[in-house]
């Protein structure tokens, strides 16, 4: 009977203990049952406990993504390695089933875990099933797989039964020869364009800049670099209109 009692989460040196056999490969999996006690408790103690038992769960899968375990429904494990694969996802079905009894500050973080559960991803390769694999009743339900998925083998087409329409299709979407240089060209334009707008600018602002000073001292010597000579009389006239 002591045996599926909860440990006392309360206690910080029990926390502990749980939290450093979850970091350990060789304790992983005791690990990983004791929290698995808590699958029949009452909701009042999940909600005290909640947060806790997320943080341990977290620890599990660090330690499990240390040790290299693929924490997904579509990628097959090896032997050993797939006890610890088992056993968190059990956890992950009891967090899943309980999920409403955990306070509602931890939903992002449940639903972060839960992700590998619901995923719709599937790979069809070497005729192992990686659902089946883990040998756990509770699953989410796999998507369908599509008959044309299924077959194992495609027989090669060799180069010259290619029809003539595949070729003209193929055709259609090459580019001609000199398109790349006409973009280069392009490119090239539309980056001198940008230069030289931002050149206009900075004159501008510079211009305007001198304009105060001038207009700061009206009885002083007028401040006009050589340097703005050309290009005074086109803004001026822009500024009159």
């Amino acid at each position: 009977m002591n045996s599926i009692i909860p440990p006392a989460l309360d206690s910080r040196r029990v926390t502990l203990e749980l939290t450093t056999r979850l970091c350990s490969k060789d304790h992983l999996l005791h690990g990983i049952d004791d929290i698995m006690k808590f699958e029949h408790s009452e909701d009042c103690e999940l909600q005290r406990y909640g947060r806790k038992i997320i943080s341990l769960t977290e620890v599990a899968r660090s330690t499990l993504k240390r040790l290299k375990v693929e924490l997904y429904l579509f990628v097959a494990c090896s032997e050993d390695l797939l006890p610890f694969k088992s056993a968190y996802f059990k956890l992950l079905l009891f967090i899943e089933r309980r999920k409403h009894a955990f306070g509602s500050d931890l939903n992002d973080r449940i639903s972060h875990l839960l992700d590998p559960l619901y995923t719709r991803f599937v790979i069809c390769c070497g005729g192992v099933d990686p659902r089946a694999q883990l040998g756990i009743e509770g699953l989410p339900a796999p998507p369908e797989i599509p008959a044309a998925w299924k077959s194992t083998i495609q027989p090669v087409v060799p180069a010259t039964a290619v029809s003539s329409a595949q070729q003209d299709a193929a055709s259609d979407i090459m580019l001609p020869p000199d398109a790349f240089e006409r973009r280069k060209k392009r490119l090239a334009q539309l980056g001198n364009f940008i230069k030289d707008q931002s050149a206009r600018k900075l004159r501008l602002a510079r211009l305007r800049r001198l304009m105060k000073a001038n207009a700061a001292n009206p009885g002083g010597k007028r401040l006009v670099p050589q340097q703005f000579a050309t290009d005074i009389r086109p803004i001026l006239r822009l500024d009159t209109k």
